[in-house]
């Protein structure tokens, strides 16, 4: 890498020279155990697997030379399993060679933990007999120029110690702690997660539920353990649902599904939040060792580290792959380099055009919703609450706040804002009457001052305050700093403010858009599991009427099958909506199927699809020279390179890596991107740059944050941010109204 300055990925190119043409498979359904188990069986036994789906069913598929595999996975189907040979597709080989790697990284001592390969051998103590952490990599398969790259990224993997025990700190830090706890673990069996909310003397009911965890409840000293409340993990619904119909879940005054287990059998998840936990109620300032960020250098000198492992020619069976032994690297004057600026645009003498939005900076509206010419606040203290948590620094803390709430608005709205003391005790689920009486006297938003660690009785509210058409918000004060005292409460005004004043209308920037999007609708989608109706998908679209972003309306919810049903379903209400217009498509995910933008390619004046993705990207890292050293830096925001143009029946794809941040903070990691563009024409250089210039400064048109700039484009933003309520609200079974 002496070659000058330029720009290198944490990517390794990888060659196949050499794959089988036949995989055998078997459906997803005949396997009774976790799959994700049985893939780590098979790597131990050097068998490649992968999961695909081949028309309308899902496969294991795996390679097997020895027919040990064929026989294992014989041994877990009751009858035998249908497996079959099929052929070897491109995309198929890609991920065996991911798992090719990954089994021969196993023989230096790691071990592939939840999709990252972790090394066994490196424990750090964080928390002494609490939590650990260990080296670890997540690894990843891309393209550049129809070829395959290895991406590799440092990471750490937070464990639990042997000793963590929920019993442990049942007895050495208190009660209390454990009901403040996250998700915590059974020991024995497939480790369900559950979340602690406190105590019970249900003895029979405890035994009950370790028989159906395949636990022997006599190998407990019932006379000594104590017994938990548990909630299920929101996400097992087939778990939940067995449960359900054995009577294992009851449900307490609140509404609240619970079930009981014994303490001793229970250990820790080791989550930033349990660590932060512990480590107050033990007066440890662990805020150094949890910062698991990490330096350009370090990043690129780790993956080099790895890679060194197995550079070279890896052969498995059938398999022979080359991994190179340098990361890629691109030079400022290759073709390959794109740079481009942000353009937003905010109100002064003229249109001023500003190329960085500092989340701090206050600043006057170019939008004010007509006929608002007040903000009215109601602040609804929680007294108990507030004693418990701030103690006697509550008056001053939230008088703090609203004073902060209040200035910031004024400044950044230009109307009069009244803030006003809502004094309330009960439960958040039945503030109905009094958000009705609320809304009488004309509030426009509530923000509740309490802990919000009962997300179902704060979904409720959120969901009783939106359907009233008024601003929900929260403000919470179980936080502490690392000396365990109450965190200022002044820091929560400006994103509240700007959430505020974003949902009534007001905005602060626009986007100079460039002339190839003059006339497009600006849509985007993103899906959530939807708890209502099993495994179905629920979408979120907004859409800008016009790619200023000033203007934000929504389609209706959509609910499909999967995540690409939802996605085509939203591209037919579009057609149906918007068939003469051009629109510009955003989608949260790596790419997007080709016959479904072949279904629509006709359907619209023109379509621009953009799949954006934060996930599984390599990084992106700039080198720079002093005298004689090469050293490495962040790249600045608005740094992409071109990984190559394929053409499909209807549609160019471009593909890019990209940092699409614009703030330039030492402490703050870039967002590294993979971008997707898909469009019937070809787009000249000054015109991907225009696009990705547009995408870039999408990032910055809403921004609640004090301290970091969104990192998805701002529909893209607000369509993910909406999913995560939706499903908050569905799971707790709150019908979704459209």
């Amino acid at each position: 890498m002496s070659g000058g300055r330029g720009y290198v990925e944490t990517a390794f190119k990888v060659t196949v020279e050499k794959h089988p043409e036949k995989m055998k498979c078997v459906p997803l359904g005949d396997i009774e155990l976790d799959i994700g188990f049985v893939r780590s069986e098979l790597r131990g036994k050097e068998c490649p697997s992968i999961i695909t789906k081949k028309g309308s069913e899902t496969y294991l598929c795996f390679l097997d030379s020895t027919q040990e595999c064929s026989s294992y996975i014989e041994g877990l189907c009751k009858g035998g399993c249908s497996q079959k040979e099929i052929d070897v597709e491109r995309a198929d080989v890609e991920k065996l060679v991911h798992e090719v790697i990954r089994i021969r990284l196993m023989e230096y001592d790691y071990k592939v933990i939840k999709g990252k390969l972790v090394n066994v051998d490196s424990l750090s103590v964080i928390v002494p007999d609490y939590f650990n952490r260990f080296d670890a990599y997540k690894t990843s398969l891309t393209h550049f120029q129809g070829g395959i790259l290895l991406a590799i990224d440092k990471s750490f993997k937070l464990e639990p110690d042997r000793k963590a025990s929920l019993n442990k700190i049942s007895e050495e830090l208190g009660a209390d702690v454990i009901e403040s706890l996250g998700l915590v673990k059974v020991i024995e069996g497939d480790h369900r997660a559950f979340k602690p909310i406190g105590y019970c003397d249900n003895v029979d009911l405890a035994r009950r539920m370790l028989r159906f965890l395949n636990i022997d409840p006599d190998r407990v000293d019932w006379s000594r353990s104590k017994i938990v409340k548990v909630q299920p993990h929101h996400l097992a619904l087939s778990f939940i649902d067995q449960a359900r119909k054995k009577d294992l879940l009851l449900m307490d005054d609140r509404g609240n599904y619970y079930t009981c287990l014994p303490v001793t059998l229970l250990y820790l998840v080791a989550s930033l939040d349990n660590i932060k936990t512990v480590a107050g109620a033990l007066g440890r300032d662990v805020s150094g060792v949890t910062k698991l960020t990490l330096p350009p250098q370090t990043r690129l000198d780790e993956s080099l580290k790895l890679v060194r492992l197995i550079a070279g020619t890896l052969s498995l069976d059938d398999f022979e792959i080359y991994v190179a032994d340098k990361p890629l690297l691109i030079h400022e004057d290759g073709s390959t380099l794109l740079r481009v600026q942000a353009r937003l645009k905010r109100r002064s003498k003229g249109s001023e055009i500003i190329d960085r939005f500092i989340p701090t900076m206050s600043y006057e509206p170019i939008i004010i919703p007509p006929g608002l010419n007040e903000i009215n606040i109601a602040i609804i203290r929680r007294i108990g609450l507030e004693e418990k948590y701030l103690r006697d620094r509550a008056g001053d803390l939230i008088t703090e706040f609203k004073q902060k709430l209040k200035s910031r608005l004024e400044r950044e709205t230009k109307v009069k804002v009244d803030v006003r003391d809502f004094h309330y005790d009960g439960e958040l689920r039945e503030i109905g009457k009094i958000i009705k009486e609320g809304k009488g006297k004309g509030f426009d938003a509530h923000v509740v001052i309490a802990p919000v660690f009962d997300e179902r009785e704060y979904a409720f509210f959120e969901y009783g305050v939106a359907r009233e058409g008024l601003i929900p918000q929260a403000l919470d004060l179980s936080k502490k700093t690392p000396r365990g005292e109450p965190l200022s409460l002044m820091y929560g005004a400006l994103p509240i403010a700007r959430h505020i004043e974003y949902k009534l209308g007001f905005r602060l920037v626009e986007i100079d858009y460039p002339s190839m999007l003059e006339d497009h609708v600006v849509v985007a989608v993103d899906a959530t599991p939807l708890m209502l109706r099993g495994y179905s998908k629920l979408g979120v679209a907004p859409v800008l009427m016009d790619p200023s972003g000033l203007n934000l309306e929504y389609l209706d919810l959509v609910v499909g099958g999967n995540e690409e049903k939802v996605l085509d379903k939203v591209l037919d209400i579009l057609s149906d909506k918007l068939e003469s217009r051009r629109v510009l498509f955003y989608v949260n995910r790596t790419s997007v199927p080709q016959d479904i933008l072949d279904r629509y390619a006709s359907k619209f004046e023109e379509l621009l699809v953009v799949a954006f993705s934060k996930r599984g990207v390599p990084r992106l890292l700039k080198l720079q020279s002093w005298g004689q050293k090469i050293g490495v830096s962040l790249p600045e925001g608005g740094s992409f390179v071109e990984h190559g143009v394929t053409g499909g029946s209807s549609f160019n794809v471009y593909h890019y890596i990209g940092v699409t941040n614009t703030i330039e903070r030492y402490d703050l990691a870039p967002i590294t991107a993979s971008i997707r563009v898909y469009t019937r024409r070809r787009l000249s250089g000054s015109g991907e740059r225009a696009l990705l210039g547009y995408i870039q400064s999408s990032t910055g048109i809403y921004v609640e944050s004090p301290y970091n700039l969104p990192s998805l484009p701002q529909p893209l933003y607000e369509a993910h941010r909406l999913s995560r309520k939706l499903y908050k609200i569905s799971r707790w079974g709150i019908i979704v109204e459209k």
